[in-house]
């Protein structure tokens, strides 16, 4: 009976402190939430999106690799941006806890700043910090619907890539067949692989030189670059 009392005084006497506990992280949470989903607050780290994506683009002009003082000054100021985005990335998770990972938008955002953090050191990858505009999408509603009706169309898509992907084909081994021996500036329809990529860059619109310098021995070669451009 004197083991059960004390036990029982100790639950009596941890409880009102756990719950104290739970009461203000729950406090903290909702704090974050109200803070972080604000429309002024959500208003500002769209407008710091796009402002670092700008800096991005202008850290690629002479002037700043020329100069090891403006060039570091980009980096800091990269850096800030990049401490800020991660501070309001905290708070989201401290307002939704686990189900930040179950959001597929917070979930990105998620992924796009963990990995600023993790490649910031090498010089290849940190090209790709300019993939951080893309917060964009999850901030700006007509841009995530727009995502969102492309992924419910994707299935149709799909279907289209695949009968644009065996035009492609059935093309690339026609006119590898037809011209892959003529003497050409270069060396387009050699090999199925090379007529793909000359396919390809067909679909540019830049397709009319090619034409002609196959015309030259061929009179008749116009008829398969016609009939794939169309």
């Amino acid at each position: 009976t004197r083991t059960s009392s004390m036990t029982l005084l100790l639950h009596e006497s941890v409880r009102p402190s756990f719950k104290k506990a739970v009461n203000e992280c729950n406090s903290l949470r909702l704090i974050c939430g109200k803070i972080v989903n604000h429309p002024r607050v959500r208003t500002l780290i769209i407008l710091l999106i796009i402002i670092n994506a700008i800096m991005m683009g202008v850290a690629t002009f002479d002037f700043v690799d020329d100069n090891p003082k403006v060039s570091q000054a980009f980096e800091m100021t990269d850096l800030v941006f990049l401490v800020i985005f991660t501070v309001e990335l905290a708070m989201q998770l401290v307002y939704h806890g686990y189900k930040l990972f179950l959001d597929g938008w917070l979930f990105f955002d998620f992924v796009i700043v963990v990995l600023s953090w993790s490649l910031s050191q090498l010089q290849i990858i940190r090209a790709f910090r300019i993939f951080r505009a893309l917060r964009l999408i999850t901030r700006v509603k007509v841009m995530k619907n727009l995502i969102t009706a492309l992924f419910d169309i994707m299935p149709r898509l799909g279907a289209v890539t695949a009968l644009l992907a065996l035009i492609f084909y059935i093309y690339a081994v026609l006119c590898t067949n037809l011209f892959g021996e003529l003497e050409l500036s270069g060396d387009y329809f050699v090999r199925l692989d090379k007529t793909l990529m000359t396919l390809f860059e067909m679909m540019t619109m830049s397709w009319a030189r090619l034409a002609r310098e196959c015309m030259d021995q061929i009179w008749w070669a116009w008829l398969p670059f016609v009939t794939f451009i169309m």
